[in-house]
């Protein structure tokens, strides 16, 4: 394909990103998500630019901010997040049940989704989950790599430890609210223990495969294949860290693509970028509207147009549907 043809299928293709940590710019004077910016990897521009239709914004508390002012923090960034979004209504929306997203994406806005990343922010209760969901949010991750009242993350790893008696029970409050629970972070027990309580998909949000970079945050071979078997999906994160050791480059980003399609099949991928929660970028992809770079690279690996298309949103908007 030209590279014209590669940027129409791209315009023209459902494309959903499922992590980023953009909310955390919005307290900064330097920042301006409604412009172009200098700093940071996503903003209103360059999302239009890179063909997104779907943007997953999540709410993370800093590790200072934990664990007595995680909610103040979570409350804070969200309703930042919510003013931002209101003064832009004209490009952008947030959406809060899956009849929504075709509704957004056909006006041409691009349709936000707010994560709660980390189950730090409910302070002990899991109750507070309802407030949440009242303020928008659809989606949960129960930690960030440490031990919280929910779960251990993948920094408790050595312990053996999974999902406590309050983390079991709010994996059945979020199948219940239409809430999608995101296993980025957790321990290997705790995924385990997640994924055979789970009667709907989850997802793990931003990670890579850990057979090809043996990172703590990417996902084994067994952990993928019951992500299968779960009918999930895993959004492939641009994160150095988790795509090679030292130097990665393009291609090896693009390998996992491949390796977790060849183990697993293609249904089961997605786009996890971690834009704005990374220090570092690949050259070629160091921001949101590149991501027809990778479309390019998807195609030169050999992925048919209908594959392409999968993993680009239709295999994300699929446990949309059937979770929210």
């Amino acid at each position: 394909m030209s590279e014209k043809n590669i940027l129409d299928f791209h315009k023209n293709t459902l494309v959903i990103d499922a992590h980023c940590d953009t909310v955390s710019l919005l307290e900064k004077d330097e920042y301006d998500f409604a412009n172009r910016n200098k700093k940071g990897h996503v903003d209103l521009p360059r999302l239009q630019e890179g063909g997104v239709n779907l943007q997953v914004f999540a709410i993370y508390q800093e590790e200072h901010y934990k664990p007595g002012g995680a909610l103040k923090r979570a409350l804070l960034l969200l309703n930042r997040f919510k003013e931002v979004v209101s003064r832009n209504s004209d490009k952008i929306f947030l959406v809060k049940e899956y009849s929504e997203i075709a509704e957004i994406i056909n006006s041409n806005k691009i349709a936000a989704l707010l994560s709660l990343e980390g189950g730090d922010a409910l302070e002990g209760e899991v109750e507070l989950l309802e407030i949440f969901f009242s303020l928008g949010v659809r989606m949960l991750g129960l930690t960030w790599n440490n031990r919280n009242f929910l779960a251990d993350g993948v920094a408790e790893e050595s312990t053996g430890g999974g999902l406590t008696v309050a983390g079991k029970k709010i994996i059945k409050l979020c199948h219940s609210k239409k809430i999608l629970v995101d296993l980025a972070h957790i321990s290997g027990q705790g995924f385990k223990e997640a994924i055979s309580l789970s009667h709907k998909p989850i997802v793990v949000s931003h990670a890579n495969s850990r057979q090809l970079c043996a990172h703590r945050r990417n996902l084994t071979d067994e952990q993928l294949k019951l992500l299968k078997e779960n009918k999930g999906v895993i959004g492939i994160s641009f994160c150095p860290y988790f795509i090679k050791e030292k130097d990665p480059v393009m291609d090896d980003l693009l390998n996992h693509f491949v390796y977790i399609a060849d183990l697993i099949g293609v249904d089961y991928i997605g786009l996890g970028s971690d834009f704005d929660g990374i220090k570092s970028t690949l050259p070629v992809l160091n921001s949101i509207e590149k991501l027809p770079i990778l479309t390019a690279g998807l195609f030169k690996k050999g992925f048919s147009k209908e594959e392409v298309a999968k993993i680009l949103g239709g295999n994300f908007l699929r446990v949309l549907q059937e979770t929210i």
